[in-house]
């Protein structure tokens, strides 16, 4: 399974599912340094970089004219999962992938303390990648098929949380 634009060269590659960017962190963090309603309220907020992304928290903040405090912490890690990790301990905010992460969000582990339009990005999304002209055709579209709908599935839950935590805050 390769993560990104989809155009490797020397594969034959089977789209799974899009994937977006979110900026994430923990409860706890929230309870911490919250509210947190827009990259404005980060300035303050430790964040946790991922050095290995198409998208870091210099650009994003500085296409949002945010200036960092110079008190403000920072953490840098080079890939995704731990800075996943180290947003779960409460430890920062992370910009990670949304499908990733989706059964944290789902089990409240991790939260989505608002949405942020990533601007400028290529599409991102996964694939399958096979050798050219594979033998075992039949055996990996039956992989590619129940990798869909397992993701298409783990993906409608979080939505279908977010939308009932919506619904009900409003309501409140």
């Amino acid at each position: 399974i390769m993560w990104g634009t989809g155009t490797w060269s020397g594969v034959d590659l089977d789209f799974l599912v899009d994937d977006k960017l979110c900026v994430v962190c923990s409860p706890k963090f929230m309870e911490e340094f919250g509210p947190i309603k827009s990259l404005q309220d980060l300035a303050e907020c430790p964040l946790i970089h991922t050095d290995r992304r198409p998208v870091s928290w210099e650009r994003v903040l500085g296409s949002a004219r945010v200036e960092r405090s110079p008190r403000a912490r920072n953490l840098v890690v080079l890939r995704p999962l731990p800075a996943v990790q180290a947003a779960l301990r409460g430890l920062g905010a992370a910009i990670v992938s949304r499908v990733c992460v989706a059964d944290l969000l789902t089990s409240g582990g991790l939260v989505v303390p608002f949405d942020h339009q990533f601007q400028g990005l290529p599409r991102l999304a996964y694939f399958l990648a096979r050798a050219p002209n594979s033998t075992a055709q039949t055996r990996i579209e039956y992989l590619r098929d129940w990798l869909r709908t397992e993701l298409s599935r783990t993906l409608d839950r979080q939505v279908n949380r977010n939308h009932v935590a919506t619904s009900r805050s409003r309501t409140l």
